[in-house]
């Protein structure tokens, strides 16, 4: 078990360092958004990149997740019709929507909040050229994860997010373009990244049509594609609803300016679930499998509340920074400073829902999924009905924190029946126990003493105690530590 758990590990930290790396250069844009564009500006683009983001989910069809199901090692043959029909099916579909969407603008745009604004039509027009171009890359990127190249994934999606940042600067400091800036900005960054591919795509195409494969892929993807319409809604839903409920430019922008800034955990959830997926596909029928899954359950936890802590802890030193003669964030966004660990949480959640979809993808009963994504796409919709008249936009935050955990609970209810795992559930309570404690402590000492640089000691003592506590109630074992270390270090 250990072995395959480096091999997970080996291939997180592959993806993790590209990731972090990427989304610290994509988290840049936070900044230059919050102060070069206008509140204005920045509400539509926002709105904008909420419908691409859904729309990019909806070209997929389910087709990534699918063609990952249907890749064979063994079978050369197989694996490239997999791989055609999942492509093939794409890139059809996004292209006459993409067609529609053209041909309809003027009848989209009167339906939104921003049918008045100069110049809405022309960028809907072409920010629908963003999820066109991405979803060109998203079945070769998914042959690189399942072929284990995960360095060549790395380089590409780099390689894109540097010309995305370069693009950017260039554009909206530059030469002072507003929304459509970064709309190009995207474009381009994603026709890079299909240019690198094209060699790739080619060598995996085939002309041979398999009727019945064909079909049996169908019939799986469709059964992900509600799934995968409500997790990106989840993801995106709560914006659209701050505007129309508020009304209010500046909710919107300080609620996703927030939102961002808590994007470390939801990159490390990405990362987590982008190699896991292929992992437990491939040893998933191993005889110490539901052990072993049990394990990664116990070490995703723990990372992940680290990682809530040290965000939590700092994120507001990192916010107030002095940059572009001005701060890391416009002091107008920090009024929703606070909301980041309710974010924090609710992605934390996401990532016990992964987890706990094993079973479903295993049994290819995905229909599980999109019912449950749907029960926290309906729970998010209702919880903003309620909380953001309430709260502003802090009840979005905690609308978010909700849904996720109704949609983790629901999944885990019905994994329990399909493919029960062994979770070490002893550990899992040490860890949060551990977790609240270290997390209480600063803000204990915060009631007595008024000094950010004792604050700053202290959250970094209350880290380190965190860390030790985990190796003194042994939730994690020296040998597991020992063979951490040596990927981290890259040693063999």
């Amino acid at each position: 078990m250990r072995e395959k758990l480096k091999q997970l590990a080996n291939d997180s930290i592959i993806y993790g360092i590209s990731s972090v790396v990427t989304r610290f250069l994509s988290f840049i844009l936070t900044p230059l958004y919050s102060n070069f564009l206008s509140t204005s500006q920045f509400d539509y683009l926002i709105y904008i990149f909420s419908f691409t983001t859904l729309l990019s989910v909806v070209y997929s069809l389910g087709m990534e997740t699918t063609y990952l199901r249907y890749y064979e090692k063994n079978n050369l043959e197989t694996s490239k019709k997999a791989f055609t029909y999942a492509y093939a099916s794409i890139n059809v579909f996004s292209l006459l929507i993409t067609i529609l969407i053209i041909v309809f603008s003027e009848q989209i745009i009167q339906i939104t909040p921003y049918y008045s604004q100069i110049g809405a039509k022309d960028i809907l027009i072409l920010a629908a050229f963003i999820p066109f171009i991405d979803v060109l890359t998203y079945i070769p990127f998914n042959y690189l994860r399942i072929a284990n190249k995960a360095l060549m994934l790395s380089i590409i999606r780099l390689v894109s997010s540097i010309a995305s940042l370069g693009l950017h600067y260039y554009l909206i400091v530059n030469l002072s373009y507003q929304a459509e800036g970064a709309i190009w900005s995207q474009i381009g960054a994603n026709s890079i990244s299909f240019l690198i591919l094209i060699p790739l795509i080619i060598n995996n195409l085939t002309g041979i049509f398999d009727k019945d494969l064909f079909k049996s892929m169908l019939r799986y993807a469709v059964g992900l594609l509600p799934g995968l319409i409500s997790l990106a809604l989840l993801q995106v839903i709560d914006k659209p609803l701050i505007k129309y409920i508020t009304n209010n430019e500046l909710s919107i922008t300080n609620y996703q300016v927030n939102l961002r800034l808590a994007v470390p955990m939801l990159i490390f959830v990405s990362i987590f679930d982008f190699a896991y997926q292929p992992f437990f596909i491939k040893h998933s029928s191993e005889s110490d499998s539901k052990s072993m899954f049990g394990r990664v359950l116990t070490y995703y936890i723990l990372a992940s509340s680290f990682l809530f802590l040290i965000i939590s802890f700092f994120i507001r030193y990192f916010a107030i920074m002095p940059v572009f003669d001005g701060n890391i964030i416009n002091s107008k966004y920090w009024d929703g400073l606070s909301m980041i660990p309710i974010i924090l949480l609710a992605y934390f959640f996401y990532g016990l829902y992964v987890n706990f979809s094993i079973g479903s993808i295993v049994e290819k009963k995905t229909l599980y999924n999109s019912i449950v994504l749907i029960s926290g796409v309906i729970t998010n919709f209702a919880a903003n009905l309620i909380l953001v008249p309430l709260f502003d936009f802090y009840g979005a935050a905690y609308s978010l924190l909700i849904s996720f955990i109704v949609v983790a609970c629901l999944m885990y209810i019905l994994n329990r029946k399909i493919f029960p795992i062994e979770f070490e559930f002893r550990n899992i309570i040490k860890i949060v126990l551990i977790t609240l404690f270290a997390y209480s402590v600063p803000f204990v000492v915060d009631i007595f003493v008024d000094s950010m640089i004792l604050s700053i000691f202290v959250k970094v003592f209350a880290i380190l105690l965190m860390v030790f506590f985990y190796v003194y109630f042994d939730v994690v074992k020296s040998g597991e530590l020992k063979s951490l270390s040596k990927i981290l270090f890259f040693k063999k």
